[in-house]
């Protein structure tokens, strides 16, 4: 009796989980933020996916349930109006109700921007989390703020002031060498907006990335690995791999320009941290990201932990 709210993820592996979900749930404000590419051994292709996340939109069932959409999302655009409650949109480049203007990203990758809403004076925000993909995270949570009572202002204090959880986008330092721990999880979308932020922020000397496999992928594991390698292959300064599908991100990397020398597999990642200490320099940052079951936080570690 004392709680007002309750969040929940509403997780799926297979479609009809979030149906299910929903009905024990029966929320109140539903809340889409991407279509992706995740899971996709399990629902075979994107379309599938949509159709899974999109069942939490035929749960807000009338006009006193809210359903907030990421209206930047092509594939969640064109199925939001299945919903029988209220549709707000968010996002940084079609227009929406809360809607991200003058975005810049500080040489951290940490996302200032304003926002002009209806009810309440412009409110700039300065985020604590780098990337722009955690601008759009933070353009839902204040959406849902503002349906809870919650003033923009108290939101922009909060995100302020947020920090993100271990290992996602963690921004450390050893020896010079700025090390970003994204080793949480991985799938071709996060990946893609992880070399974003590395490309964003302002390096002293290279930018280099270590990628381990993607998991879950099913038979798009070979394809969509060599489409991040070749999404790569003209961002960064170095790109070190491990595991059986990265080999072909880096066969990728290397077909669309880089050299051995600047795109290398290894076999385990004992030889890739071993390459990688005596690689590194002062001044260098280096992404490192893979997938959950991977476990590439041990180069991580071994990177932030190296004295010498």
């Amino acid at each position: 009796d004392t709680h007002k709210a309750a969040v929940f993820e509403l997780a799926a592996r297979h479609v009809g989980d979030i149906a299910y979900l929903a009905d024990v749930v029966r929320p109140t404000i539903g809340v889409l933020l991407n279509i992706g590419t995740a899971h996709l051994e399990v629902f075979k292709s994107v379309e599938r996916v949509a159709k899974a996340k999109g069942e939490l939109l035929d749960s807000i069932r009338d006009e006193s349930c809210v359903a907030f959409v990421n209206v930047d999302d092509c594939v969640i655009a064109r199925g939001a109006k299945r919903t029988k409650g209220r549709l707000l949109g968010f996002g940084l480049k079609r227009e929406g109700h809360f809607s991200g203007e003058g975005l810049v990203l500080d040489q951290e990758g940490c996302g200032h921007f304003s926002l002009q809403h209806t009810s309440f004076p412009r409110t700039r925000f300065q985020l604590a989390i780098p990337g722009r993909h955690n601008v759009y995270n933070a353009l839902a949570a204040i959406a849902v703020g503002v349906e809870c009572g919650i003033a923009p202002a108290e939101s922009a204090e909060a995100l302020a002031n947020f920090a993100p959880v271990g290992m996602r986008s963690q921004f450390l330092r050893n020896r010079g060498i700025r090390v970003i721990n994204d080793c949480y999880n991985a799938n071709p979308e996060s990946l893609r907006a992880a070399i974003d932020l590395l490309v964003d922020i302002e390096v002293e000397g290279r930018r280099v990335a270590i990628v381990g496999d993607m998991l879950e992928l099913g038979t798009k594991t070979e394809e969509l690995h060599q489409e991040a390698g070749r999404y790569m292959a003209d961002r960064l300064d170095v790109l070190l791999t491990t595991g059986a599908a990265s080999e072909t991100l880096s066969e990728a990397a290397r077909a669309q320009g880089m050299t051995q020398a600047e795109a290398r597999h290894f076999s385990s990642q004992d030889d890739l941290l071993d390459h990688a200490r005596h690689l590194l320099t002062q001044g260098d940052t280096v992404l490192i990201k893979a997938s959950r079951g991977v476990g590439l936080e041990y180069v991580a570690e071994g990177l932030l932990s190296d004295p010498n």
